[in-house]
This record gives C-alpha cells, structure tokens and sequence, in this order.
C-alpha cells in the first residue's frame, strides 16, 4: 500500500513519487498495486490517460490545494477501471475531446 504523488514540476527520472517533495511528472510513471493512492497536484494538467486494470481499492485524487487537478485526455479515455473491486476517484477534472464517431 503505496501513495504517489504526481506534479508538473516533477521528474520521472529522478524522483520516485512517494512523498509531496519528490513528485513524479506524468500520469504513465507510476505503476499502481492494490490498495494504493494516486494524488495529482491541485491545478496541474496531466496529459493522457490512466488505465487502472484488475485494481483492489485504489483511490485517485487531487493534492496541496483547493483547486481540482486535471486529466487532459484529447480522443482518449481519462480514467478507465478494468474488473475493479473497490476504488474511488475524487475532486478531479477529466476533460477531453469527445466521443469520435465509428
């Protein structure tokens, strides 16, 4: 049971995302278990997608602020749960293009 932490001005090389101080940077740098936090930086833009996949109780929100965080998802999926069992998503905003017709 691990919480990242996620930041616009963080680094996926050199960080390891486990405390406010060290950040990672994109939504794709964090491989997520079961029972684990994703905390994303009030008023950052994530671009892309977050696939939680087969997933026990993972919780994904917004930190370090009142302002919500962003997922910028452009044609894609913001946030799509495969099988989960528990979870929760909070005080996000997930944006994207829309629905592309077949």
């Amino acid at each position: 049971m691990s919480t990242y932490y996620l930041a616009n001005d963080g680094s996926d090389n050199l960080n390891d995302g486990l405390s406010e101080a060290s950040p990672k940077r994109t939504l794709g740098s964090v491989s997520l278990a079961n029972d684990d936090t994703l905390l994303l930086k009030s008023l950052n833009v994530f671009v892309g997608s977050l696939l939680l996949d087969s997933l026990v109780n993972v919780k994904v929100s917004t930190y370090g602020g009142a302002g919500r965080a962003v997922i910028s998802c452009g044609d894609g999926y913001g946030i799509r749960f495969v099988d989960p069992i528990g979870g929760e998503v909070s005080n996000l905003h997930v944006c994207g293009s829309g629905v592309n017709p077949n």
